[in-house]
Formats: structure tokens, sequence, C-alpha cells
């Protein structure tokens, strides 16, 4: 475009060049323009209008997930429920904040009673135990207190204490309604274990996000046998319906994600009337190869299951099971004469009410 329009060529044909390069100018800017405004139509319908629900928004972090798998390993390895009784026992570290004072206790005392078991005699109390339980009611939190009176004989100085009774997690503080609560509000109504530590906090209760993933870690693996149980219930369906959802897993190591999958497995049998009732079973895979082992797992359970039950039908039947019987010399006389007039090898089989593969086993031995 010329720089200074005042001055115009007075030659006719320079004129009609400048009119040409003007209106190419023009045209050019028009576009740009109409370019212009269809970009900020667009940003202007991506921020003031309508949105849908993405997967993005939804932001799965399963971060906390990893915490939840170490405690339940742990969980898996640690010994059975200790008894009182001499013996080095391994102890976990913890980090453990006391518990409010603003809490209601309840204490439960276990006494071994007054009288000692070997000689009979008088025990006296010698001092106690007491272990401390965060327990959790709807609505509050109270601290449910085990006391254990320590006490010695009088005659033989025999000390005995009552012992602790069984709990979810050995030398941990949760007690069975707060892990309840725990798993109710991660898994049911979807909270993330960093806003429960909040909510709690709000009650003057002091709960890490690290803590709690233990606590689910560890509930986890108490829950297993349960959820196996679920898993062999699904599978003894008629139908087994699955499902996946993908989902972003954060690959260990080099800071990017993989397409994770939550399997769905259903048997629902009310479509046609079936009596079992509906149920579901949850997995976890970080590839489709779970669809693939759900399926074959499925079949050998289905092929098992109709095996016995074809097994207990003939027996009530009185059938004999197994090979069948050899044919006699008369019958096999009679196959080889209608194998000749080229009888067919089923039709035979049925007169004579024997197998197909006794019938080709006498053709087999006639040639």
């Amino acid at each position: 475009m010329l720089k200074d329009l005042d001055i115009l060529p007075e030659d006719p044909v320079e004129l009609r060049a400048v009119s040409e390069l003007l209106m190419s100018e023009v045209k050019a800017l028009s576009l740009k323009v109409e370019q212009l405004q269809h970009q900020l139509h667009g940003a202007n319908r991506h921020r003031f209008g309508s949105k849908s629900e993405g997967l993005a928004q939804l932001n799965l972090d399963l971060q906390e997930d990893a915490e939840i798998v170490e405690a339940a390993e742990a969980q898996a390895k640690a010994p059975p429920s200790p008894q009182e009784g001499p013996g080095p026992e391994p102890k976990r570290k913890h980090s453990r904040k006391p518990l409010p004072d603003h809490l209601d206790r309840e204490d439960k005392e276990l006494s071994p009673g007054n009288d000692c078991g070997k000689c009979g005699g008088t025990l006296r109390t010698l001092g106690e135990d007491v272990t401390e339980e965060l327990e959790y009611v709807p609505g509050r939190f109270k601290v449910k207190r085990i006391i254990r009176p320590r006490k010695a004989c009088s005659c033989c100085e025999t000390i005995v204490q009552a012992p602790l009774p069984s709990r979810p997690i050995e030398r941990g503080r949760p007690g069975p309604g707060l892990l309840a609560h725990v798993l109710v509000s991660k898994y049911g109504d979807h909270l993330p274990l960093y806003r429960l530590s909040q909510i709690f906090a709000r009650e003057g209760v002091d709960l890490d996000r690290s803590t709690m993933a233990d606590w689910v870690g560890r509930s986890t693996a108490l829950l297993e046998p349960l959820a196996d149980a679920i898993g062999r219930m699904v599978h003894q369906g008629a139908a087994l319906f699955a499902d996946d959802t993908p989902v972003k897993m954060l690959a260990p190591g080099n800071k990017k994600t993989r397409t994770a999958r939550f399997w769905t497995y259903v048997r629902d049998e009310h479509a046609w009337s079936g009596q079992s009732p509906p149920c579901a079973w949850y997995q976890f895979t970080v590839d489709r190869k779970g669809v693939i082992n759900a399926v074959a797992q499925f079949e050998r359970d289905l092929l098992i299951e109709r095996t016995q039950a074809g097994l207990a039908r003939a027996k009530s039947e009185g059938k004999t099971l197994g090979r069948p019987p050899a044919l006699s010399g008369e019958q096999q006389e009679l196959v080889r004469q209608r194998l000749a007039n080229g009888e067919s090898v089923s039709a035979i089989a049925r007169d004579i009410k024997t197998s197909r593969q006794t019938i080709m086993r006498a053709r087999d031995a006639a040639r």
C-alpha cells in the first residue's frame, strides 16, 4: 500500500495499478477481520457458553492409592493377632499425636478376676495398661478406653492380666466404626482422604491423610476375602456382563500418564425372572488384560458347574458314566451290513441305542 495517498500519479495506467493495489489490500483486511471475529466468537462461547463435564474436570487422582496398596501389602504380611505373653514382637514406627482431651471417654475394664488361677489366692492390683482407641459415632467422635488391670497373687506372686480383644488393626487407634466411616466416605461418597482430614479437623481431631491411607490399605487387606466371595458369586451366574471405564494413571518414573481401567462385572438375572439377587464385582487393571482373565475364569467355572450338574443328573437317573460297552458279535454283523448298504452312522447308533463313536470303532475294525 502506498505510504502517502495524497500524491497520486496522473498517468491513467499508474492510477489503475494503484487502484488494484488498494482493492487487494482492502480484501486482505476484510478476511483478517472475519477471522478475528470467528476466533472471538469461539472464545466467548468457550468462556460463557454451556459446558459439559469431561474426564479432565473429574481430576481423578490415584496418588493416595499407591500408599493404600503399600499398607494393604504390609497388613497381608503381618503376623496374626498377637496374644499377651513373652517374646519380642516387631513394632511399627508411629508419629502419633495425642488424642484431644475434649473428646468423650468411654471406659471398658477387662479384669482377670479376683482369684489366682494357679493357687486360688487373692489378686492385688499392681497397675494397669490403658489402650486408647479412636472410635466414630455418626455425627461425633468418642474415645473408647480399654482398661486392663494387672494383678498379682498375694500368695504365689503370679501376675495376670486380661488379653486385649480382637481389633481390626493391631496396635492401631481406629475402631471398627471409624474405619467403616472412612471407607464409606472414600468409596461410597467419593470423598478424597485429604477432604476427610479437613472435615475431621473442623471437629478438633487431627488425622493426617497418610494415616488414613494406611488405615484404608490395611482394611482392604482384611476385606479381600469378602471381595473374592463376591467375585465367585458373580461368576456363578448364567450370564456375565462386563464393562470398563478408562482412567489416566500416572506412570512412575517418566512423568507421563497411561490408560488404566476400572472393570465392572455384573450378574443380573431379573430380565429372565431369575431368583438370584443382582451383584457387581469391581477390578482395576493397568491394561485390557483384566477382561480376558475374567472371561476365561467365568468359562472355566461355568464348565465345571455344568459338568457337576450333568454328573448329578446322570447319577439320579441311574445311568452309568464312562465308555459305552462294546458291541456283541450279532450287533457288529448288523452294523457291517447296514454300513455296506450306505446307511449313516447316526441312524445306526440311534437304532442300536449306542454312541456314534462305538459305531465308528466297529467300522474301523471291520476295515
